[in-house]
């Protein structure tokens, strides 16, 4: 994916956080990506980052094979 549209994927992405105020927001994303998020979305806001794998259970989304 070219710069351009990853970063906007994210503006839009804090955007809606933003939406919430202090509220947790009412949902989650997930993006699968080799390269970092923006560093204007991991200042100062509680994210996760899972780096999942396909080896065993425990990599894997929900820990499970489906």
């Amino acid at each position: 994916m070219e710069m351009p549209l990853f970063k906007r994927l994210f503006d839009v992405a804090v955007y809606l956080e933003s939406v919430f105020g202090k509220s947790t927001p009412a949902f989650q994303y997930i993006v699968t990506t080799t390269k970092a998020p923006p560093s204007f979305c991991t200042e100062n806001e509680p994210h996760t980052r899972l780096i999942l794998h396909g080896r065993e259970d425990a990599g894997r989304l929900l820990k499970l094979t489906f």
